[in-house]
């Protein structure tokens, strides 16, 4: 922090620090500051993009008890990449119920693709995705398990296996509870990672 007030830098510079001082202060588990932080990068220099940095902001957000400002940035996000904003506690279970249906239909099967050959923006959907199923069943489950079989579907369609393994695995204590197979999704997820 003491840099970013001392020295003179271009707002390449300065944004590339905010990042870095983001990461910092998340490993350190100060979430509200990380946040921060991945914003002021973003401010810095919006006209490069930003959207990786504001997902990390709404994940810290999230993680650290600020639900609401957080929900508020997760949603901007799932917005701007066309996904579906947070259904509410109401419509949550009956959505979960549909998305897993749809996800048992389409199967578990997935043609592996290369991170280097997948588009960009697949790539932070399913993050998005991921954040949104994690992040928020952390204080509301209906909500996280709607996101979760969206997550999963999306995962496997991109076919990068480092975002399968994610989503097979985040599959696994919701069938386990509901007393569905769950050992399968186990080794595969396993062999991925």
């Amino acid at each position: 922090e003491k840099a970013l007030e001392l020295g003179t830098w271009s707002p390449r510079e300065r944004r590339s620090m905010f990042a870095m001082l983001g990461r910092t202060l998340a490993m350190l588990g100060r979430g509200r500051d990380a946040a921060s932080a991945f914003i002021a990068a973003v401010d810095e220099a919006p006209k490069t993009g930003g959207t990786n940095l504001l997902h990390q902001a709404a994940e810290q957000l999230l993680t650290c008890g600020q639900v609401d400002e957080g929900l508020e940035r997760l949603d901007e996000m799932l917005a701007s990449v066309g996904l579906p904003k947070m259904p509410s506690a109401v419509c949550a279970p009956h959505l979960s119920r549909v998305r897993a249906l749809r996800l048992w239909w389409r199967g578990r099967d997935y043609d592996s693709r290369v991170l280097a050959l997948v588009d960009h923006d697949d790539l932070l959907r399913a993050d998005l995705l991921w954040t949104a199923s994690v992040c928020v069943s952390l204080f509301d489950v209906r909500v996280g398990a709607a996101y979760q079989a969206l997550h999963c579907r999306l995962a496997l369609d991109v076919g990068e296996p480092e975002r399968v393994a994610r989503a097979l695995a985040a599959s696994m204590p919701k069938k386990a509870v509901a007393g569905v197979p769950w050992r399968e999704d186990f080794d595969r997820s396993r062999r991925l990672a």
